[in-house]
């Protein structure tokens, strides 16, 4: 992972089909990761440089010691929804667990939504405020 000291909300969605959407129509923050019911060991962690560029994010699977261990990173800001559906969906048949690692994130790092509400961490944009446009 590019951003090895970054703390992500784990959030759980339901199908490889809704995260495609998810990720494919969507700006998220930069703490944003994503689980897929069923597949509590796999996750799909926001590495982008920017909430503004393409959204890049981390494959990882879970090992031992605490540790997510990172097997590919999809520039899903560049995907249609479709092809997001199917890299996710190959992703999680366990073809790439096999592959050499790319790093590693230790499991604190992920939160559930509860904990990291609690927090204010450095560079998450999801604490940033939207204020309304002055009309």
């Amino acid at each position: 992972m590019l951003h090895d000291s970054r703390l992500w909300k784990r959030t759980t969605g339901p199908t490889p089909a809704k995260l495609a959407e998810i990720l494919t129509r969507e700006i998220h923050p930069l703490c944003a990761g994503f689980a897929i019911r069923g597949y509590p060991e796999y996750l799909f962690l926001n590495d982008s440089i920017s909430s503004h560029g393409a959204q890049e994010y981390g494959f990882l699977k879970r090992s031992t010691f605490n540790l997510y261990r990172q097997y590919e990173s999809i520039t899903f800001g560049w995907c249609s929804t479709a092809e997001a559906e199917a890299i996710i969906e190959e992703c999680l048949s366990g073809r790439f667990d096999g592959f050499n690692e790319w790093g590693a994130v230790d499991a604190f790092q992920v939160e559930s939504p509860a904990v990291h509400r609690k927090h204010r961490h450095r560079y998450c944009s999801c604490f940033v405020p939207v204020y309304p446009s002055q009309s």
